[in-house]
């Protein structure tokens, strides 16, 4: 294998009386320092690439808002509209979500208030109402099946 820079370095500085094993940590050392080195120029080959072209993107974007900027307002002014739909509707959503868990808390807390002031509900009353209608059904319907029956007084003697 061919030395690097990095490692003739190292072994220049380093003397022949250091442990073997210390020279082979540092020549290690220096190989991924090299591969770092070469993977950083890599990245930053990468890095001016994308630069260039966001610049030269930005420069035609420029030229584009130069030429005609009415249409780049009526886009801006599009998207804005678009937002602001998509905004109301879900701020419609969450004040209808807030709204209806306010009225179930209100719905509760008046209903436990009944309670204990042993008060019937709206509910109760609604199926005490029904019950009574009920009864009062069966009562006629008793009426019309059994004739009724005139008891006359008689005369005490």
């Amino acid at each position: 294998m061919k030395a690097t820079t990095t490692e003739r370095k190292v072994e220049g500085a380093v003397a022949e009386n250091v442990a073997a094993p210390l020279r082979q940590a540092l020549r290690t050392a220096a190989t991924r320092v090299d591969e770092l080195a070469a993977e950083t120029k890599v990245v930053a080959g990468r890095v001016e690439k994308r630069v260039k072209k966001a610049a030269n993107e930005v420069r035609a974007k420029s030229r584009e808002l130069a030429s005609d900027p009415r249409a780049f307002m009526q886009t801006v002014v599009k998207d804005s509209r678009k937002r602001a739909e998509k905004m109301t509707g879900e701020v419609s959503k969450e004040a209808k979500r807030i709204s209806d868990d306010v009225t179930r808390r209100v719905s509760h807390a008046v209903e436990q208030t009944l309670h204990r002031f042993n008060l019937p509900t709206h509910k109760e009353l609604q199926r005490l109402a029904v019950k009574i209608d009920a009864l009062g059904a069966k009562i006629d319907a008793m009426r019309r099946t059994r004739p009724v029956v005139k008891r006359t007084r008689t005369a005490k003697r």
